[in-house]
């Protein structure tokens, strides 16, 4: 976590911008998590830091946290972004229920070499990649045994 924080200073002292302490708060908070988290999560947490700070201050920090390449934002069609952290993470993928909106996150080896294949056979260089897939989850489908 420290590095990630060295690493957010770092960049905002090279491109002449202040490091406020709302901006290291912001930051700190957004960066230690490890689940998804909208804006607005991130609002009301930093408000539970410092009363001070406002929308504006969070969305300008996840855009610099983004530009930076530590965080990245994923629409899942819901007309809010989530957050994730970009950093130390393996590459995965998310199944998303349209009815609670829980996220969960997965990783299947053989999807991944489906997609090399067709970009290969397709003479195209992938950069990266989200495979998101929209259904209802068993919690919500009422499919949980009763043992779980």
């Amino acid at each position: 976590m420290s590095d990630l924080l060295k690493k957010f200073n770092d960049c905002i002292r090279e491109k002449g911008l202040r490091l406020t302490t709302q901006r290291v708060v912001i930051a700190h908070l957004a960066l230690s998590r490890i689940s998804h988290f909208t804006a607005d999560d991130l609002l009301v947490w930093s408000r539970e830091k410092d009363k001070g700070i406002s929308r504006a201050t969070v969305y300008r920090t996840l855009l610099l946290l983004t530009n930076l390449g530590l965080l990245e934002s994923l629409d899942f069609g819901d007309g809010r972004l989530c957050y994730e952290s970009a950093e130390g993470r393996k590459h995965h993928d998310h199944l998303v229920c349209l009815q609670c909106g829980s996220i969960t996150e997965f990783h299947c080896g053989e999807i991944e070499e489906l997609q090399c294949e067709v970009a290969n056979k397709l003479d195209f260089k992938v950069e990266h990649h989200s495979l998101k897939i929209y259904g209802i989850c068993k919690y919500c489908s009422g499919r949980i045994e009763d043992n779980e």
